[in-house]
């Protein structure tokens, strides 16, 4: 069997075991990661011009609101659990990922600790992008900078996995990059 056939076998035969194992994580830690991610986002879109807040239940569903003089609180939009979970899966998915790249355990659990707070990061982001996207929606219906901006926020959840994965891992990939010697000696 060649190295990278190899490769692709330990990590499919570890991976699935560690998406389950943190899917079920993912359920049980949402409701209190949520918050966290929302009060950080919060603290950006309330200095923004107009404010806006966002608030969510704990199961996935995100509410935006908008604060103006003339108003007060006015609502703006409520997500449902579908659009929270593509938002937040990157938390389940970006652990089994890291975890399961073909590097000593050492290496992953480095890899697992400079990931995570990317994750962290990529939420906040898009959070961000969701308030302010749909406020702009709101001013000019239809503008196509603002859904973009939302459908990017939609599947960050995606991408945030897809590039914190590719940009931390893939020198355990690629053959010839000098993985091979840093691991002489150790077990995948």
């Amino acid at each position: 069997m060649n190295p990278i056939m190899r490769k692709l076998m330990i990590f499919a035969l570890q991976f699935f075991p560690l998406f389950a194992l943190f899917m079920g994580l993912y359920l049980w830690v949402l409701p209190y990661y949520q918050p966290v991610v929302m009060g950080t986002a919060n603290v950006v879109t309330q200095r923004l011009n107009p404010p806006t807040h966002l608030e969510g239940d704990g199961t996935g569903q995100i509410k935006s609101f908008v604060f103006t003089p003339q108003r007060g609180r006015k609502f703006m939009r409520s997500w449902g659990n579908t659009s929270g979970h593509l938002v937040f899966l990157s938390l389940a998915l970006t652990p089994a990922l890291l975890l399961a790249t073909p590097a000593p355990w050492k290496t992953r659990f480095r890899l697992l600790g400079l990931g995570l707070p990317l994750v962290f990061l990529g939420h906040v982001l898009a959070l961000i992008a969701m308030s302010r996207g749909i406020y702009g929606l709101r001013q000019a219906p239809g503008t196509f900078h603002w859904l973009w901006i939302l459908r990017m926020a939609y599947s960050s959840g995606q991408i945030v996995t897809a590039t914190v994965t590719v940009l931390l891992t893939w020198r355990y990939w690629v053959p010839g990059t000098g993985s091979e010697e840093r691991r002489e000696g150790a077990q995948i």
